[in-house]
């Protein structure tokens, strides 16, 4: 078998490849069923399933083998590649024969860049290609009424399979010369098998199988991990630590379902504002927002969770310290115990957030210590302020 001839990844899934390969020690052929995307409504088709687990019985990924057609006038070359997933059921990567490599329109092989595009595909979960079907891509273009003998312009759509072209909504979501080809492998990688893997692993989710995916911080299995405690109600002090530490890893995508899973296991409001604003250091200025804005609209901030709100800043985006200084002001919360810690600011090397500070502070009664150290930042940025 051969791996994706691509430079840019090739030494990434190689890595991959073999981590699967030699730190499975146990592997287990199973059954499964899968309805052949090119023929639907036809018998579902047999598969065998390669399941692969640590010493531990912990699941650490599948494989399948896969022969398909991938057009409807069995005219095409026959897919055969070994696709690969994660323990979580997120695509991974393929492999294909040495001399069975993909092709394209006349039987042409793959470049390493259609290898490359094909591989960001498939990990696109939410690809505009679950929204139409084979008979969509297999549509004959239309034919211009008067000059019959025109091309399709570039711009519009490319050539295809034999002599189909792809429509102009999905050109950017397939390999160029090579739609049918990425439709069925996006549906065999990202439909039907994702419930069956993860159903599979759900059966291996021990303690220590859910706390070691936490540890991680890979939120493609995080998300997998969260959803399936929150559907059992499982909440432990040591999945909510976990989860909160690796709330600053989270996507834009994550982020909420990291949030609604805290707040669902601690115990009140201001254990879980505590956990978020732990990580709001390290969070992209999004999430970051998300949390502040929480913490905006909250009709009754402790004083703690103020108090540990402004020591974050220091360490912050400037987004996050503009932001919170916002509402701090619009809500009328500055105090006495936030004044040490909001005057840092002057000091932090990043001078845009050191003026923000100071704007805030020279609006707000200030003690004679930071009162000093207000005009002593006016004198040395007098040209800049």
């Amino acid at each position: 078998m051969k791996l994706f001839n691509v430079p840019l990844v090739l030494i990434s899934l190689l890595c991959l490849f073999v981590s699967s390969c030699t730190s499975t020690q146990n592997q287990v052929y199973k059954g499964i069923e899968l309805i052949d995307p090119v023929y639907p409504k036809e018998a579902k088709k047999q598969h065998e399933l390669l399941a692969y687990y640590d010493d531990h019985g912990h699941p650490t990924g599948y494989s399948m083998d896969l022969i398909n057609s991938v057009c409807l006038d069995n005219k095409c070359k026959l897919v055969e590649v070994t696709m690969y997933w994660d323990d979580a059921g997120n695509y991974s990567h393929l492999t294909y024969p040495e001399k069975k490599p993909l092709t394209k329109v006349e039987h042409e092989p793959f470049t390493a860049e259609d290898y490359e595009m094909l591989d960001k595909i498939l990990k696109d979960k939410k690809s505009i290609l679950q929204e139409h079907s084979l008979a969509y891509l297999a549509k004959e273009p239309d034919k211009p009424k008067e000059k019959k003998d025109v091309l399709p312009e570039a711009d519009d759509e490319d050539v295809d399979g034999e002599s189909i072209a792809t429509p102009a909504t999905v050109k950017d979501a397939v390999v160029k010369d090579a739609a049918w080809t990425t439709w069925v492998l996006w549906t065999y990688a990202n439909t039907e098998i994702v419930p069956i893997l993860q159903t599979e692993t759900e059966l291996h989710c021990t303690p220590a199988y859910i706390q070691k995916t936490l540890d991680n911080k890979d939120w493609l299995k995080i998300e997998f991990i969260l959803n399936y405690l929150m559907r059992e109600k499982i909440y432990t002090q040591d999945y909510v630590d976990t989860t909160a530490n690796a709330l600053a890893e989270a996507g834009i995508d994550q982020i909420d379902l990291g949030l609604t899973y805290l707040k669902t296991a601690t115990q009140n409001k201001n254990d879980y504002y505590q956990k978020t604003i732990q990580a709001l250091p390290e969070m992209e200025n999004y999430n970051a927002a998300i949390i502040i804005d929480e913490l905006a609209n909250e009709d009754a901030l402790d004083d703690e969770t103020l108090l540990l709100l402004s020591e974050k800043l220091s360490k912050s985006s400037y987004y996050t310290v503009h932001l919170t200084l916002q509402f701090i002001e619009n809500k009328n919360l500055f105090s006495d115990k936030l004044e040490l810690n909001l005057s840092a600011l002057l000091e932090v090397k990043d001078f845009f957030i050191a003026r923000r500070a100071y704007r805030f502070l020279e609006e707000q009664t200030l003690s004679p210590k930071v009162n000093q150290k207000l005009a002593d930042f006016a004198k040395k940025h007098e040209d800049r302020i």
